[in-house]
């Protein structure tokens, strides 16, 4: 079993996740993982066997960020011009 802290960063983005693992025997990981990218934070569970992954955005989280305020926003407007 592998556990491994990841954190690159550059000028505009940045992935961080803490204690990811990865069975090297089963190929099978689980990791929560943020990124961040313009501001704009996403935070992604993923989960299961390596080559094909699940792949979980923390919707709770998303809403309750600046990606979220920008996301309702924008459905505001879109339901504005519909109606």
């Amino acid at each position: 079993m592998i556990v491994a802290t990841l954190d690159l960063q550059s000028n505009k983005s940045s992935i961080k996740s803490k204690d990811a693992k990865l069975n090297s025997k089963t190929k099978k990981m689980d990791a929560s993982v943020e990124i961040v990218a313009n501001e704009y934070p996403i935070n992604v569970n993923l989960k299961g066997d390596v080559a094909s992954p699940a792949v979980n955005v923390d919707l709770k989280k998303l809403m309750e960020s600046k990606t979220g305020e920008v996301i309702q926003k924008e459905v505001t407007n879109l339901l504005k011009n519909l109606f």
